[in-house]
């Protein structure tokens, strides 16, 4: 699984600063949820809080990449549909 929350501020013109600021929680939190230096615990109310922010759906902040069980190498990326 891959966290696409910065590009999806990007792309949303939304900030770092506002992020933490409509789910209440440090800055810093949040720029490491942007920067992947850590994941959010994943919960359905957080997923909707986070997408609600940015304003896009779900899958726009998160792929899904499928492994290959023969070789254990990652396939290409996936978005959830």
């Amino acid at each position: 699984m891959r966290w696409e929350l910065k590009i999806a501020l990007a792309r949303y013109n939304k900030t770092i600063k506002g992020l933490a600021e409509e789910l209440r929680i440090g800055r810093n939190t949040a720029s490491r949820w942007v920067n992947s230096r850590r994941m959010p615990k994943i919960d359905q109310d957080k997923l909707e809080a986070i997408a609600d922010y940015v304003g896009c759906p779900i899958p726009e902040l998160i792929v899904f990449e499928e492994t290959d069980f023969k070789s254990g190498r990652q396939a290409a990326g996936r978005r959830v549909a």
